[in-house]
């Protein structure tokens, strides 16, 4: 409860006036002193805001980080900007939430999501692929035919091609693989957790995704994805979606999601659609969301990107649809420039909006 809300409703159930400091804050509210004496409890001592005779929660008890990183060629400079900053970000949140029980998880924009195929084999016979991907990279792909369909060596070498896994399917959770890097996460998740060992350099693993991958980014449908089948029982991102927490999503791209001259290769859908994605993965609860986007302001009068170069990794293209579809969480939608040289200024300006947002979260 903020210190606002506990003078208001002291001065309701006791007619008196009352300081309040910042240690007076408890986000758990589990201390005992505040059931049936800070206004929030009813008559027979259950929390009730909403009067319907169910037991609801205020104030959120986790957040879920989720940072879309566009790995294209360009992307290098921004990719390093945000990891700079994490540290800084994850400090403020702590300190200003009160609370340390975050999931945190980096999914890019490219559906083989850990690195471009660097070679392709079409060997002819049966077999032949599991020879040649025993001594070649994993994202290799290969073809038993003179043709497609290709599959990368990992999957040949787990032994269902059909069903690829989790390392190429956009949207699910970045845990490393690099030039064979493996990030150093603790459990079993593709996603940080509470307690995480060396969270600062794990960040900075799994949210290194390179620069090799498909130019023509697929962002909104990595993020409808992350949250949505690959977040389901079973499936890659299992469980990084809590009931009890904020969903707090950062993108960062330099191109914006027009879909006009790359058919497939683009994110399908309106900024109304990648909305309602985030939507339905919090059961319906769009007050339980913040976004916090990082692109091209080139369409602004004040917009400080370069035109955008993507030979040379320089500016950014304007991006009305990622505005769009920011400015459509209104106060809870939060935009940053792609170009700025130091991202830190930004996360420190969502954080308010961040513990605004898990002050006012109510768990029905």
């Amino acid at each position: 409860m903020t210190c606002r809300r506990m003078m208001i409703a002291l001065l309701l159930a006791a007619g008196l006036t009352s300081g309040c400091t910042d240690t007076d804050f408890h986000r758990d509210g589990d201390d005992a002193s505040e059931s049936g004496s800070d206004g929030d409890a009813d008559a027979d001592g259950d929390s009730d805001s909403d009067g319907d005779g169910d037991t609801d929660t205020e104030g959120c008890q986790g957040v879920d980080f989720l940072f879309v990183v566009d790995n294209s060629l360009s992307m290098e400079d921004e990719q390093q900007n945000l990891i700079n900053s994490f540290p800084e970000f994850i400090s403020a949140i702590t300190n200003t939430l009160g609370l340390d029980d975050f999931h945190i998880m980096v999914v890019d924009s490219d559906s083989r999501n850990q690195n471009v195929s660097f070679a392709t084999n079409a060997c002819g016979s049966v077999g032949c692929c599991a020879t040649w991907c025993s001594t070649a990279f994993i994202y290799n792909e290969c073809s038993e035919t003179v043709g497609p369909p290709y599959y990368t060596c990992q999957e040949w070498l787990t032994g269902d091609p059909d069903n690829p896994v989790c390392d190429d399917l956009l949207g699910a959770g970045h845990v490393g693989g690099n030039y064979g890097q493996i990030c150093s996460i603790d459990g079993s998740h593709r996603y940080l957790i509470e307690g995480q060992t060396d969270l600062v350099e794990a960040f900075a693993c799994i949210a290194d995704v390179d620069t090799v991958g498909n130019g023509h980014e697929r962002m909104m449908v990595a993020m409808s994805n992350s949250v949505g089948p690959w977040s389901a029982p079973d499936g890659c991102n299992e469980d990084f979606i809590r009931e009890e927490a904020i969903l707090v999503v950062t993108f960062v791209t330099d191109e914006d999601e027009a879909c006009t001259d790359y058919g497939e290769f683009c994110s399908e859908g309106t900024p109304a659609d990648w909305k309602q994605a985030l939507v339905e993965a919090k059961g319906g609860n769009e007050a339980a969301i913040v976004i916090l986007g990082i692109f091209g302001d080139n369409d602004l009068v004040d917009g400080i990107c370069l035109p955008y170069n993507p030979s040379v990794g320089t500016g950014a293209q304007p991006a009305p649809l990622l505005r769009e579809f920011v400015d459509s969480f209104g106060e809870q939608g939060h935009f940053c420039s792609v170009c700025l040289p130091d991202y830190g200024e930004c996360f420190q300006d969502a954080v308010n909006t961040i513990d605004m947002t898990c002050d006012d979260f109510v768990l029905e």
